[in-house]
């Protein structure tokens, strides 16, 4: 008898399998006990974990990828490859693909004009690899680093799994704040080993994503700058993005809800402690239009004149011989102000030491050696092992610094000069339309939003989206992390977009029906909190 899906029973199906993948681990248990073979009782331990958070979440699996996006280390204590964040995607993208074959869950949302953009630029990546394979030995490439291919893959899952995905009212709710537990775990980790290094060796084993600066510096006696606190910037832009898309920024600005007000404040004083330039830029960005979108250009001017009385108020500290906190004073050393010529000149020499590496980076055909097509993802082993020593510092380099190591992986702390590295002028043009077009959808789904209760996640995803032309070109970029970051945005955009149009189409139907239907009427059902 032909096998008919349709008649098969998927959850008889997925039962069985489930109850025979059980015996087999319980007998690879009691045998990696009677051997004394923890790490192998650790993967079927996190496997036994990871089947059953799957049955639980059933069709829901798919919230796994805005929790696990940003959480991109790796459980360091499973000989696994995979990110955190790989991980969520694969369980989210196996699940859907059963449910796909026993049709089993809403078809594939039409693909719109964005969608058709991203397609070109992933089409054209296709061929940058194609031209410059990397780790692939059957081809006779010689490159290895490959792995942002593998991370617009896992993007592109991601992107699949959410095109299936029709987000309800309920789960529209307290979608920024599942998108926001994944920053918040890394910024808290961060501030915590950094601040106690002694925490890293307990920490590391189950999660690679935490920065070792502090515990290097604590084991060798060395010094870092204490200008900044990068985790706090972290903790900073997710708290002022949940906080901007649940509440209108002037009534936390003039304390009418306390609890969210001091926790708005706390956010604030985070950004400027975290001593980021671009990190209280994007800070003020996300204020602003969160602003403008919930009041216009009357709460716009009101938050931007509270944002210069804060500036102010610090240049009047510091000017009274007040001493600012050094961190803050970096945070704020492109606003002209009496701070300390020392933090100025640290916050001046990293810029310098920027450009100085975009010059050499587009010099010559050193480091690019195809600036129209791109020299693709990847480096030689060679240019690994640079590296690999300038990683751990100290004398007996390959004649490199950290320096040689960026300019060799297109870490140039540049969008459009990591784009050319990598894709070639083509690619950037091809990734600038992307990001722009997105922009304006993201921009155009938030107006769409008011009056719904999809404005507050809306809110949440569009302003990033909104805001990274202007980040990318401007600010701070990398081609290989902000391409996964605008399919990821893109997807989540198209979410928010078709359950605006479902609501805004129901509606109009029961009000017709009804012979009442008025526009004011979404105004009425689960508007934006004031």
């Amino acid at each position: 008898m032909a096998f008919n899906a349709r008649e098969s029973n998927p959850a008889a199906i997925l039962l069985f399998g489930v109850i025979f993948a059980g015996l087999i681990g319980a007998l690879l248990l009691g045998q990696s006990v009677a051997q004394g073979q923890m790490l192998q009782i650790a993967v079927l331990g996190a496997s036994a974990v990871g089947i059953t958070i799957c049955l639980a979440l059933g069709k829901n699996i798919w919230m796994l990828i805005p929790l696990c996006w940003l959480l991109t280390g790796r459980i360091s204590i499973l000989p696994l490859p995979l990110s955190v964040r790989d991980m969520g995607v694969l369980a989210a993208f196996g699940m859907f693909v059963i449910f796909y074959v026993f049709k089993k869950i809403p078809r594939f949302a039409p693909l719109n004009r964005f969608d058709l953009l991203l397609i070109l630029n992933l089409a054209y990546l296709v061929t940058v690899y194609a031209r410059n394979p990397v780790g692939v030995q059957a081809m006779g490439s010689a490159m290895v680093g490959g792995r942002p291919y593998a991370d617009i893959v896992i993007a592109v899952m991601a992107f699949w799994v959410l095109q299936h995905v029709n987000l309800s009212i309920k789960e529209a709710r307290f979608f920024p704040l599942l998108m926001a537990v994944g920053s918040l775990i890394v910024g808290g980790l961060g501030v915590l080993t950094q601040f106690f290094p002694a925490t890293v060796p307990l920490i590391a084993p189950f999660y690679s994503g935490i920065s070792v600066e502090s515990y290097l510096d604590q084991q060798t006696g060395a010094t870092s700058s204490g200008y900044r606190i990068g985790p706090l910037s972290i903790l900073s832009l997710t708290l002022a993005g949940v906080l901007a898309a649940y509440f209108r920024p002037v009534t936390l600005l003039l304390f009418t809800k306390p609890l969210w007000s001091l926790l708005f404040y706390a956010a604030c004083i985070a950004g400027l402690l975290s001593g980021f330039r671009s990190g209280l830029v994007y800070l003020g960005v996300i204020l602003a239009l969160s602003s403008y979108f919930y009041g216009g250009l009357k709460d716009l001017v009101a938050i931007l004149m509270s944002l210069v009385l804060g500036v102010t108020g610090m240049i009047a500290l510091q000017s009274s011989g007040i001493p600012v906190h050094p961190a803050a004073q970096r945070a704020l050393s492109f606003i002209p102000g009496p701070w300390d010529s020392d933090i100025v000149s640290s916050a001046e020499s990293s810029t310098d030491w920027r450009v100085e590496m975009w010059k050499i980076a587009l010099e010559g055909e050193h480091y690019i050696k195809n600036k129209l097509l791109g020299d693709g993802f990847g480096f030689s082993a060679y240019e690994l092992q640079i590296q690999m020593q300038a990683a751990w510092g100290g004398l007996g380099y390959i004649g490199a610094n950290l320096t040689e190591a960026q300019l060799v992986t297109g870490a140039y702390h540049s969008g459009p000069i990591s784009a050319i590295r990598y894709a070639g002028i083509a690619g950037l043009i091809f990734f600038t339309v992307l990001i722009v077009a997105s922009a304006v959808y993201a921009w155009r789904t938030i107006l769409l939003s008011k009056g719904t209760p999809f404005f507050a996640p809306a809110l949440f995803i569009g302003i990033p989206v909104i805001y990274k032309p202007i980040e990318y070109w401007l600010v701070f970029g990398g081609f290989d992390s902000d391409m996964p970051k605008a399919i990821f945005g893109l997807a989540c955009v198209n979410l928010v977009a078709r359950a605006i149009s479902e609501y805004r189409t129901v509606n109009q139907s029961i009000g017709q029906e009804r012979g009442v239907f008025q526009p004011r009427t979404f105004l009425q059902v689960g508007g934006p909190a004031r």
